[in-house]
């Protein structure tokens, strides 16, 4: 038996984090549910609290069972029954929430897809689910009429982000955004209530193993693919922040990350909710608006991209963050300089904590690792989270590597899911059955992980440059050498085609003082070796965005890779 000091140095074997979790967090458990009954159990004996707040109309836990309750009548009423897939397309609204957990009751699957996905693949994306229902929103009308014209899709439902507004605020909503259907009934979210009125709830058995979800990986790096995430790793992530995380009932949190982000479902959503917090959803979040949205909600918990905080702390205007409890970014590398900046700007402001940082990926129910008041260490991105296990490995293999050693970081735990939709090849790829005996998530990241817990991601295996002189490049090796430059807010590499078999790097710099591209490439010069230096530098406004804020590598390659 291991003595109680001694360390293997392998990671899955000591699980150094478990000792920033209190001993009796360790050993709890959670109970085997689907999503709605974990929401239901933890919020029966507190009906008349609050579950959601949009836009000053508050919703009590009461009326979102009631509400969640219709919704289900009508999806019954026009005959979606379990393990059918229903595609969603919308913003958050309260509509978006009352329509996934009715979807859970009966066992059916919510597809939630961007609405800005190009209406080919959209097509493609329902006939690959057989989907014969589409929940969109209003200002999505014509583009659902059109797919449904080449697809099975039989009704079409209409979320307006005004259905849960009141007065006069639905009333402006209304006139300035009222849409000709083009003649093709689509039922309206008020017509497909009362379609429900007279329907029967069934009687469904829904286990946590069956699938609840498909969300879409962002694509950052390649082609999206459909993720099913179970009722169970969905509840294993609220359960795993619960047992880590400060909380109490009826705190706020802000919920800016999109649905169709496994974040924003799993996280931004569905925690709060089962921890009898008060969901702020925002159906449109532009990140000139984030200083408004704290100032009016004063949320006690957010999370965002390094991307949403970076515009954040250019704030002139005063604000009192006073009530902040869990300030949290994640989805994309934050530099030590841009996380000290964020934590002075807090502090300056009256947040009496530092920020909390996050990593996952769509595959796992978007997180597996976290930070936590008072255990942190600069560009790490934490340890695991309680219920999970990270390890470093040979890539493509399951060669568990020492603490230390730069390999390929991999997941296993209940966060894992259930595979791709419809790609067993795709899924086969990703999760490996390892010596060990169980599955593991090959994320496709590289980094390692210190004795003490802590993962520190260095970069994604397919943005890998293969260099003409016969060098693997990882990008942010110069991103991080540039980033180093006080003039410089942000920084993305990627290859540079000059022609057939000569491939260099190039560098995309946004500044926020004067520096001309020569300096930014001759410091490259003086603090990077020769041979991967980047051969241009371009100094942009910005860098192009996916929705939920990660730089969008693909969209730079298709532009400037040539």
């Amino acid at each position: 038996m291991q003595m109680k000091n001694e360390t293997t140095g392998y990671p899955s074997i000591d699980k150094p984090w478990l000792k920033y979790f209190s001993k009796e967090a360790i050993t709890q458990d959670f109970i085997e549910c689907n999503i709605y009954e974990q929401i239901y159990i933890n919020n029966k004996n507190k009906l008349s609290e609050f579950a959601i707040n949009y836009f000053g109309r508050k919703i009590t836990y009461s009326e979102l069972f009631q509400n969640i309750l219709k919704t289900e009548k009508a999806f019954y009423s026009i005959g979606v029954k379990k393990e059918d897939i229903v595609t969603i397309t919308t913003v958050t609204t309260p509509e978006l929430i009352y329509c996934f957990y009715a979807l859970s009751k009966i066992g059916a699957i919510a597809n939630i897809i961007d609405p800005r996905c190009h209406e080919d693949d959209f097509i493609e994306q329902i006939k690959e689910t057989k989907s014969k229902v589409l929940v969109c929103i209003d200002v999505f009308n014509s583009k659902a009429i059109n797919i449904a014209k080449k697809t099975d899709v039989d009704s079409i439902i209409s979320i307006s982000p005004a259905d849960s507004l009141g007065g006069i605020k639905k009333f402006i909503y209304k006139i300035t955004n009222n849409k000709n259907n083009l003649g093709i009934k689509i039922i309206n979210w008020n017509s497909f209530i009362r379609k429900g009125k007279e329907s029967q709830v069934q009687d469904n058995v829904v286990t946590s193993d069956m699938v609840a979800l498909i969300t879409h990986t962002s694509g950052t790096t390649g082609k999206a693919k459909g993720v099913m995430l179970t009722h169970k790793n969905i509840n294993a992530v609220a359960f795993q922040y619960k047992l880590g995380m400060k909380h109490g009932r009826q705190q706020k949190y802000l919920a800016i990350i999109p649905p169709f982000i496994a974040f924003g479902i799993c996280v931004a959503i569905h925690l709060p909710l089962s921890l009898g917090m008060i969901c702020i959803p925002i159906p449109e979040f532009k990140v000139d608006k984030f200083y408004n949205y704290l100032k009016k909600y004063q949320p006690n918990h957010f999370t965002c991209t390094p991307a949403n905080l970076e515009f954040l702390i250019k704030e002139t205007r005063p604000i009192d963050l006073s009530f902040l409890c869990v300030p949290s970014v994640g989805g994309d590398y934050i530099s030590e300089k841009l996380e000290m900046k964020i934590n002075s700007f807090l502090s300056k402001h009256g947040c009496h904590v530092e920020l909390i940082k996050g990593y996952g990926m769509t595959e796992v129910s978007s997180s597996a690792c976290t930070t936590m008041e008072g255990y942190n260490k600069p560009e790490s991105v934490g340890f695991p989270l309680i219920k999970m296990t990270i390890s470093i490995f040979d890539p493509g293999t399951d060669k568990e590597l020492k603490y230390g050693t730069q390999g390929e970081i991999c997941f296993t735990g209940p966060n894992v899911m259930k595979g791709y939709y419809n790609n067993q090849i795709e899924t086969e790829k990703i999760i490996k059955l390892h010596s060990d005996g169980q599955y593991w998530i090959h994320s496709g990241d590289i980094g390692y992980m210190d004795e003490e817990g802590f993962v520190y991601v260095i970069d994604r295996i397919k943005r890998i440059i293969n260099l003409s002189n016969g060098i693997k490049l990882f990008p942010s090796k110069i991103e991080r050498v540039i980033m180093r430059l006080a003039q410089v807010s942000s920084c993305a590499v990627i290859k540079h085609i000059i022609k057939e078999n000569m491939i260099t790097a190039q560098a995309f710099v946004v500044v926020k003082d004067a520096i001309t591209e020569e300096k930014i490439l001759r410091y490259c010069e003086e603090n990077l070796p020769h041979e991967i230096l980047p051969d241009r530098i371009k100094i942009i406004d910005q860098l192009p965005l996916t929705a939920v804020g990660k730089v969008d590598y693909s969209f730079l390659e298709e532009k400037y890779a040539k």
